[in-house]
C-alpha cells in the first residue's frame, strides 16, 4: 500500500475522528472528518505558503490561521505536529499554536535551538508548562510531537520516546489555530507535513502510538 493510501485510510478510520486535520503534503484540509477547501470558511487564511513534497515550508513565514469557533471546543484536547527540521534556529520558534492572536494565551508545539520539540502552555502571560523533548538530531526527516492538555494534567511525547508530564497548570483562553507566523515571534525552521487537533485527551499509551504512527506515514 502506498503512503497516500495509508494516510487516506488513517483519515477515514482514526478513532476518535480529528476535529481538524491539515495534511500539507497532499494539501488536504478537513473539519470533523469532512474534506474542505480554504474558501469554505471565511476565517481560514492560507497566505504566503510554499509547498513541496516535504510539505509546508515555514522558513518563508507563512500566515495560516483558523478561527476556532468554526471548529469547536479544543480544550481539553490534543495537538499533533509532524515536521522535518531544516536547521536549528537562534531562538525557540513556534511550529503550530492555539492562541488569542497575542502571546499571552497559547498552547504551542515549538522548535528549540538544539533541535527539540518544545511543548508550551501560557495562561495570562504566565508559563504553565514549558518542557522539551529529547534531541531530534536528524534533519530533513519527519519527527512527530503530540501534546494532550487539560487542567492539571499535561502529557507530551515525541517519536514514541519519553513522555513528559505536568500535573499543575491552568488552561488559556484561545481563539485561533495558527501555523507559521505568530505574535510570539518568527516561525520555526521546518517543513510541516501534518497538523491535527482532537477535542479529547488521550492516554499516554495512545499518545505514543499516535506519535509513531503519524511519523512513519511520512518517512
Amino acid at each position: 500500500m502506498n503512503k497516500l493510501n495509508t494516510r487516506e485510510l488513517q483519515r477515514q478510520f482514526s478513532t476518535p475522528r480529528a476535529i481538524l486535520d491539515f495534511d500539507f503534503v497532499e494539501r488536504r484540509y478537513s473539519w470533523g472528518g469532512v474534506q474542505k477547501v480554504p474558501s469554505n470558511f471565511a476565517t481560514f487564511t492560507l497566505n504566503g505558503c510554499t509547498f513541496s513534497d516535504r510539505g509546508l515550508d515555514l522558513t518563508n513565514d507563512p500566515d495560516i490561521s483558523v478561527l476556532l469557533s468554526e471548529v469547536g471546543a479544543v480544550i481539553p484536547g490534543t495537538m499533533l505536529v509532524v515536521a522535518s527540521l531544516i536547521t536549528s534556529p537562534a531562538s525557540t520558534r513556534s511550529i503550530a499554536q492555539l492562541d488569542d492572536t497575542l502571546a499571552n494565551e497559547r498552547i504551542a508545539i515549538r522548535q528549540t535551538t538544539v533541535s527539540q520539540f518544545n511543548f508550551l502552555i501560557v495562561d495570562g502571560a504566565v508559563n504553565q508548562v514549558n518542557t522539551s523533548s529529547s534531541n531530534l538530531s536528524t534533519f530533513n526527516i519527519p519527527h512527530c510531537g503530540v501534546f494532550s492538555y487539560q487542567t492539571d494534567l499535561l502529557d507530551a511525547i515525541a517519536n514514541g520516546a519519553t513522555v513528559f508530564q505536568d500535573t499543575a497548570a491552568t488552561m488559556p483562553t484561545v481563539t485561533h489555530l495558527r501555523i507559521g507566523h505568530s505574535a510570539a515571534g518568527n516561525p520555526a525552521l521546518v517543513h510541516v507535513q501534518r497538523v491535527v487537533l482532537w477535542d479529547v485527551v488521550f492516554s499516554v499509551s495512545r499518545l505514543r502510538e499516535l506519535s509513531c504512527q503519524f511519523r512513519h506515514m511520512y518517512m
